[in-house]
């Protein structure tokens, strides 16, 4: 695989993000969650398993977009910890999203 080529002129923010995400994926996170294969088939259930709640919440209320899109980020956090090292950060996180999905929840019922 060919090396990021050395410069002297700035990385575009583009090429930090990029140069980052690689950095991120194929090293940390790699060891901490796992192959990414592994990782996403983990996700994939979890949201074979959401597609079917959500369509029952969906079939009842429309309008709770905000919520739905909360629990997919809780459904991504328990797939990291699924599979990967067991870091408190992942529950913190999905503690947070829980609880934006519920306060979601809250504000679009009041706009009802």
């Amino acid at each position: 695989m060919p090396k990021a080529k050395a410069t002297t002129n700035p990385l575009s923010p583009r090429e930090t993000i990029l140069l980052t995400a690689r950095d991120l994926t194929c090293g940390d996170r790699n060891t901490t969650y796992n192959d990414p294969r592994i990782n996403m088939m983990a996700f994939a259930e979890l949201q074979e398993w959401a597609a079917k709640w959500q369509k029952h919440c969906l079939d009842s209320t429309a309008s709770d977009i905000a919520h739905h899109a909360a629990m997919v980020m809780v459904y991504a956090k328990l797939a990291r910890i699924v599979v990967g090292e067991v870091k408190a950060d992942n529950y913190i996180d999905a503690a947070a999203y829980l609880a934006m999905a519920w306060e979601c929840h809250e504000r679009e019922a009041e706009a009802l």
